[in-house]
């Protein structure tokens, strides 16, 4: 019997080769659908559940993980996780366990809760695009508009950004990275694929009670 739309659908093919093709139409369906939600922070589990709404003359939310973390949790990169609740521009679609940023700017945003007491850092687990006669990735990154860190990604690394207490506004968070190095794998001879990439999310964990919040790079 056929226990779901998909099964349904499929079960009615006229013959194994229609049913082929319909599974090779379906994930190519589902491709597309999860390059497009890299671009928007509502995920396909909201989509289908309902658990969104557009309010006339606003913008679209979520009712319920809009773009909110609490200490001590992450946000996870790639297929499979929580990344695209807060992700507004310069990301391309998920990979497996990771995200690359697209273009010049990349920018997430998201919400504390209430205005911190302390404090805050950002733990990202990034690595760079790396290739011919370039060896790093310069990344500028500005929290609510103001200039925090400067990084130069060699390696694969853990990156430390600070954000100060007095810089977040309502509990909402906007962290803009300005990718000096963007360039496409295709340019540097690794492949044909013609995105500038730049820099590799793999997770970003936030943890407060941090002192300082002076512009710095690691």
């Amino acid at each position: 019997s056929c226990s779901t739309n998909y099964e349904f659908y499929r079960c009615i093919a006229i013959n194994q080769e229609q049913k082929i093709l319909f599974d090779k139409k379906f994930i190519q369906l589902l491709e597309l659908v999860d390059e497009l939600l890299a671009f928007v922070p509502i995920s396909l589990e909201d989509i289908f559940s309902r658990k969104f709404k557009v309010q006339v003359g606003q913008e679209s939310q979520c009712e319920s993980r809009s773009g909110q973390i609490l200490n001590g949790s992450e946000i996870l990169f790639g297929r499979g996780g929580n990344d695209s609740f807060y992700l507004q521009k310069g990301f391309s679609y998920p990979e497996a366990g990771f995200r690359w940023t697209l273009g010049n700017i990349a920018v997430i945003s998201f919400n504390i809760g209430e205005k911190p007491a302390e404090n805050l850092h950002l733990l990202c687990d990034v690595f760079p695009l790396r290739g011919a006669n370039l060896s790093a990735q310069r990344v500028k990154i500005y929290v609510n508009g103001t200039e925090q860190a400067f990084w130069e990604i060699k390696t694969p690394e853990v990156e430390r950004l600070p954000i100060p207490a007095s810089l977040i506004q309502n509990g909402w968070v906007s962290v803009e990275f300005h990718l000096l190095d963007a360039v496409s794998p295709k340019e540097l001879g690794l492949n044909d694929d013609s995105r500038r990439l730049a820099v590799g999310f793999k997770k970003i964990g936030v943890e407060s009670g941090v002192r300082g919040g002076t512009p710095q790079g690691d």
